[in-house]
């Protein structure tokens, strides 16, 4: 079920209606039934999949709690760790990595080789709901909370039906207590809930779905437009994502918040962001520091004797990270380049910390320029995380000269595939 459907907004406020009709020792059973629903009306086959990840995480946790040595407790993390990216692996990365496998034979060998291919549809939230599972196993895994007890609510932990498919990817010392809790509706509650519901639905149906057509119309036929179409789809496309990724996260926390539940905010005016380090600390905040607590200190961080230590971590947090987002060599670039990024960013801070009376660490940038400067870079990475594939995005590096922007107004492709109408919805 889509947010930003006719589906949903009958949905919700039935939902939110029988939760506070209902005894509080029966609400969890509400939600859980609600989340599986809200999941199978995409496709119910699938709702298999995020019951046998949590049957294994309870199991594991559970497991792990009742090991008196670090060497059972590991036995039952990596069984949680192989079983859930082992799904993922399966339904989002196979074929992905067997045309990979498959192109390097060819190029080694010289002789064509067959990819192995799965004929499956990628599970809906897959990505989101892994990750949520998995950060509650690692902290169970540490010592740092105790595994839950009750099935239905580490069920409903996993499946919770705002965040289930596009996040924020919520910790389990947040929400578990708030799932136990008992919550009831106050007016104040109520209003800024469908404030931020309301707001999400006009990001998402007014500006970012018009600006879609707008993006998928340069970008799906690259090769038939240059320079100022191409800077105008780029930056329409950073627009858009913003629009379209924050709008569900806004659509989530309204949802969450009439039932109760606190969500963390996952976007804090990104584009506003002064280094791309401030913009990642702005964008996708639950993913990030996801990233950051259970890959990035693991590694090592940057509590390194070597420095190039710190600088490989970033580098392999930002591969993955664009491997997270899609099984494609330009999401995975698209991450290589913003871990480039921060390493930059970090060598610099380093000469300023080193020669701290030098003309660089005197120079004083104005805010704006800084804000222009990380936005721009943004907009580089957009241009691979968009493109269709590799070749596509360096046919539109490639042109990106300015050329004749008069030309637009006389070749017809001004609207960009949109009317009127939606033109004077976005301009205004």
């Amino acid at each position: 079920m889509l947010f930003n459907s006719f589906q949903y907004l009958v949905f919700l406020p039935l939902v939110v209606c029988l939760y506070y009709v209902l005894p509080q020792r029966w609400r969890w059973v509400l939600l859980l039934a609600a989340s599986y629903y809200f999941y199978m009306v995409w496709n119910a086959k699938y709702i298999i999949l995020i019951i046998i990840s949590t049957l294994i995480d309870y199991f594991a946790s559970i497991m792990m709690e009742k090991q008196g040595t670090k060497k059972g407790r590991r036995l039952f993390m990596l069984l949680s760790l192989f079983s859930n990216l082992g799904l993922l692996f399966v339904f989002k990365y196979f074929n992905f990595f067997s045309d990979a496998y498959s192109q390097l034979v060819t190029a080694i060998t010289h002789h064509s080789a067959s990819a192995h291919r799965l004929d499956i549809l990628l599970p809906m939230g897959i990505s989101f709901y892994t990750f949520q599972t998995l950060s509650y196993t690692i902290d169970v895994y540490r010592g740092h909370r105790p595994a839950e007890k009750h099935l239905g609510y580490f069920a409903l932990y996993v499946s919770f039906f705002p965040q289930l498919v596009a996040g924020p990817i919520e910790r389990s010392d947040r929400l578990l207590p708030q799932l136990h809790a008992k919550h009831t509706l106050t007016y104040r509650q109520t209003l800024d809930a469908l404030m931020r519901i309301m707001w999400g639905f006009f990001k998402k149906v007014v500006i970012a779905d018009r600006l879609a057509v707008l993006v998928n119309t340069v970008y799906n036929n690259v090769t038939g437009y240059d320079g100022i179409y191409l800077y105008i789809a780029t930056i329409g496309f950073a627009i858009q994502i913003y629009c379209d990724f924050s709008a569900y996260s806004d659509i989530a926390i309204g949802s969450a918040k009439l039932l109760g539940v606190e969500l963390m905010e996952n976007f804090k005016m990104p584009y506003f962001s002064r280094s791309v380090g401030e913009f990642w600390s702005r964008w996708h905040i639950s993913l990030s520091t996801w990233f950051r607590d259970y890959l990035y200190i693991p590694l090592g961080g940057n509590r390194n004797r070597k420095e190039w230590m710190t600088y490989r971590n970033l580098l392999i947090v930002f591969v993955v990270s664009g491997l997270w987002h899609g099984a494609n060599w330009t999401f995975i670039l698209w991450g290589l380049l913003h871990g480039v990024y921060l390493v930059v960013e970090k060598l610099a801070e380093r000469q300023k910390k080193i020669h701290p009376e030098g003309v660089f660490a005197k120079i004083k940038i104005p805010m704006v320029i800084q804000q222009i400067v990380t936005f721009v870079l943004v907009l580089v990475a957009w241009v691979l995380f968009r493109a269709n594939n590799i070749g596509e995005a360096a046919y539109i590096f490639s042109h990106l000269s300015l050329g004749n922007t008069l030309s637009m107004f006389r070749d017809g492709h001004l609207s960009f595939g949109l009317d009127n109408q939606d033109i004077i919805l976005l301009a205004g």
